[in-house]
């Protein structure tokens, strides 16, 4: 989840290729390693909004809902780990990447991210906003694999 300069990065699939008069045309070279490809955020547990319930069956529903994704058409699931932004500190908390690894690296992907909340307004403004650290996992998630997904 850190920031990273990617105006250098190209996908691994994509060539620039000069041309007369210094124009330059961009050819995919090979197809790219995925077709369509799910984003999740979620957590092990966490408390319910409203009533403040705990709700700890995050790993049950996680493996439900891989495995339903899985079936009907996404060819790989990359999933962002809330847990540790919702346990203490004090406590071993086991992660999601138990369930996630039943299914492989090749079909999913875990991501370690602990964050609570993130900002959403301009730096110094006098209320800088607070908003679930969801709206992060998923630009992040783009960010990251969308230029390896058709």
């Amino acid at each position: 989840w850190q920031t990273e300069n990617k105006s250098n990065r190209k996908p691994n699939n994509v060539d620039v290729v000069a041309l007369e008069d210094d124009k330059k045309e961009v050819k995919m070279t090979k197809k790219k390693p995925f077709e369509l490809v799910a984003c999740t955020w979620t957590s092990a547990s966490h408390n319910r909004r409203g009533d403040g319930a705990t709700i700890t069956d995050g790993k049950e529903r996680l493996q439900e809902w891989i495995a339903f994704h899985l079936l009907v058409g996404f060819d790989h699931i990359v999933v962002y780990d809330n847990t540790g932004a919702n346990s203490n500190p004090n406590e071993t908390t086991s992660t999601l990447k138990d369930v996630t690894d039943k299914f492989g690296p090749n079909l999913v992907t875990h991501v370690d991210w602990p964050c609570k909340i993130c900002n959403n307004n301009k730096p110094a403004n006098a209320d800088p906003g607070e908003r679930s650290s969801q709206y992060a996992a998923e630009a992040s998630c783009r960010g990251r694999f969308a230029p390896y997904t058709e």
